[in-house]
């Protein structure tokens, strides 16, 4: 599968065009190539991953966009519907392996990213 970046997923443009205009081009960059390699990490399996939720507190989630892995929860009678996570460009879907259901965080509360852990 190709590697999705900004210059060839519209998601991905949205969230480096905001983190840029937002943050500025440092700070900006930084948190994009964490979001880039999420999205990259969960299209084909599991990432896991540390946000601050909207109340302030540190969330670690483990989360996924594969469809494989989403199937085996619905198809195991667990999941909580089909419905894919909407995305805007300040927020980022994933599917939640813990809760079995969609959720999303504000890009720009990523804490981040685990490189160690794979499935």
């Amino acid at each position: 599968m190709e590697r999705m970046t900004h210059e060839n997923d519209s998601e991905l443009r949205e969230v480096h065009d905001y983190l840029l205009g937002a943050m500025g081009v440092n700070a900006g960059r930084m948190l994009y190539d964490e979001m880039e390699e999420m999205k990259n990490l969960m299209s084909e399996g599991l990432c896991h991953f540390v946000f601050t939720k909207v109340n302030g507190e540190t969330r670690e989630a483990y989360g996924t966009r594969s469809s494989d892995i989403i199937d085996r929860y619905y198809s195991a009678g667990t999941g909580k519907g089909g419905r894919h996570g909407r995305h805007t460009a300040t927020t980022f879907p994933y599917f939640d392996v813990e809760k079995k259901d969609w959720r999303c965080f504000r890009i720009d509360s990523l804490l981040g990213i685990d490189r160690d852990y794979g499935i």
